[in-house]
Parts: structure tokens; sequence; C-alpha cells
């Protein structure tokens, strides 16, 4: 199962300056729940972001997937050229948590969405990619002060 899990605010704002433009406890607490010890995929820049906030440079993942175009190499992660086919191919739970392009090409292959809606407007200079809820329908949300988070799975036809 492939899960995207991101939080934006009412302007579609992920980002500003390589980090969260917010800090709310029960959006981290959320991410923690839902992300910690399971196999992450993320941009090279949102790697290099994350690791502001773990200064052992020790991650929380069971194993790491990073996409990025140069040949370089990362302890304890694996680096992803390609991430169409490396998510065609993809064959156990995973958690993609950013970028904007990792978002962009992963919706297609998503089978469950977490987005929490931060309800008001942040300053930013990355943003999530144009997406449609057609094919998800909403199984769980939880309303906080200025935030909602929720659970979308796909419909299976």
């Amino acid at each position: 199962m492939i899960t995207l899990m991101w939080a934006m605010d009412v302007n579609k704002v992920i980002g500003n300056g390589q980090q969260l433009p917010w800090y709310y406890k029960e959006d981290m607490h959320y991410f923690k729940t839902h992300a910690y010890h399971k196999k992450a995929l993320m941009g090279y820049q949102t790697y290099v972001s994350m690791l502001k906030y773990f200064p052992s440079g020790k991650l929380p993942f069971s194993d790491i997937y990073i996409a990025s175009r140069k040949q370089t190499q990362i302890e304890n992660a694996f680096i992803i050229s390609d991430v169409k086919s490396f998510l065609e191919n993809f064959n156990d739970d995973l958690i993609v948590i950013g970028g904007a392009q990792i978002y962009k090409i992963a919706l297609d292959y998503a089978d469950d969405l977490r987005i929490t809606y931060v309800l008001k407007p942040y300053v930013g200079d990355t943003f999530f990619p144009k997406y449609s809820l057609d094919t998800f329908k909403l199984v769980d949300y939880k309303t906080q002060p200025e935030l909602i988070l929720t659970h979308y799975e796909r419909v299976k036809k």
C-alpha cells in the first residue's frame, strides 16, 4: 500500500525555505503516528530539511528511499533515480512524504492519502500540485483548532 502524507494551508502551501511554515503539535503527532518506523520515500530536499529536526542524522523510518537525479550516496538510504518505475515495482507498504515533485508523480499510485488541512494562510514557496479527490473516499477525520486531520482511501473500481 502506498500512502501519501502531507499538510497544506488554505492556499496549498506545503513549505517555505525548505521547512514547514507552521508548527502544530497535533499535526506532528499525526505524522509520527502514521509515518514513523515505516518505509519512506522523499525527495532529496525533503531529506535535507528533515535532518534539521534530527541532529543525530538518523531519521525515524525503517527504510529511507531518496529520489535524486544525482548519483550520490547517503548513509542508511537508498537512492532512487526513477520514482515512477520505483513506485510501479514497489511491493510493500510505503509512505511518501514529499516534496511537491514527488507527490505529483506518486498521486497516481496512492492507495491512501493522509492530509492535514491547515485552516489559515501561511507564506510559502512550495505548493502541493494540482490533484483530485474524485477517486478517493474520506474514511476518517478529526478536527482540531486550525486543523483538520484526514484519511482518504482510493475507491476500488
